[in-house]
């Protein structure tokens, strides 16, 4: 009788604490996860570039506006992106040492101060490629997960400026799949959420050729034709005269 006993009372144990073995399976270490991606798109080659230079298009099919981009950045933290439009003129925004500026044909030149330009100011330092402690603060490890159709391990950050994250890492590339926050505007703070897609080399080093991002019910999509590393010029950075006039 005892053994039969024994006999029920072990399968029952295990059907029991198995479960609980393969919830409390460890997560992987957040920073940890950061540096396969550093790895894996071979980041810390891009972040030590003297500066860099993306081309490609910009799309936001709801609203029928498409139209050409350039980005330009450097090691030193400045950065400007141009959207060409035909019909509409170019939307500028850049990244100087002191502050950032953006100019458009519809809310004409503005700067950009406080927390937005200490986000903007962020996001253009070569360190965060690198995701490195002194940018991304805190790190920790909230789940597995599936977004955008891959399995992926979800982080929470939290940044120097003062933002937070979540970002999704491919469990099978290493690579950064979607990314989720809120970004400072002249509106306030909007939601968004970003997929990066269709990685593929460029100089040694991987990035998403197909950016897409959703915000206020409007999605936008970024497809990069072309990523190269240079020196650029610092005057190529320089705002236009209309930004210039507002900063005397």
């Amino acid at each position: 009788m005892l053994k039969t006993t024994k006999n029920i009372v072990l399968p029952v144990l295990l059907v029991l604490l198995v479960p609980l073995a393969l919830s409390a399976q460890a997560l992987p270490d957040a920073r940890a996860v950061l540096a396969r991606f550093v790895t894996e798109s071979g980041a810390a080659k891009a972040a030590a570039a003297p500066g860099s230079r993306t081309t490609g298009t910009f799309e936001m099919a709801d609203a029928g506006i498409s139209g050409n981009l350039e980005g330009i950045s450097s090691k030193e933290g400045r950065s400007l992106m141009v959207i060409s439009i035909p019909g509409v003129g170019e939307i500028k925004q850049g990244s100087e040492v002191d502050f950032a500026w953006a100019m458009d044909p519809f809310q004409g030149p503005r700067i950009i101060e406080g927390a937005e330009f200490a986000e903007l100011k962020e996001q253009s330092d070569p360190k965060t490629q690198l995701r490195d402690p002194s940018i991304v603060t805190d790190a920790k490890t909230l789940e597995r997960t599936t977004m955008d159709g891959q399995p992926c391990v979800k982080l929470a950050l939290t940044w120097k400026s003062g933002r937070t994250t979540t970002e999704c890492y491919s469990e099978a590339t290493g690579l950064l799949v979607a990314s989720e926050g809120t970004q400072k505007s002249p509106m306030g703070d909007i939601q968004t959420v970003t997929f990066y897609r269709d990685y593929k080399e460029f100089d040694g080093t991987k990035s998403a050729t197909k950016v897409v991002q959703q915000m206020m019910g409007q999605e936008q999509v970024l497809t990069f034709t072309s990523v190269s590393f240079e020196a650029i010029p610092v005057e190529k950075f320089a705002p236009p005269a209309e930004v210039k006039a507002l900063r005397k």
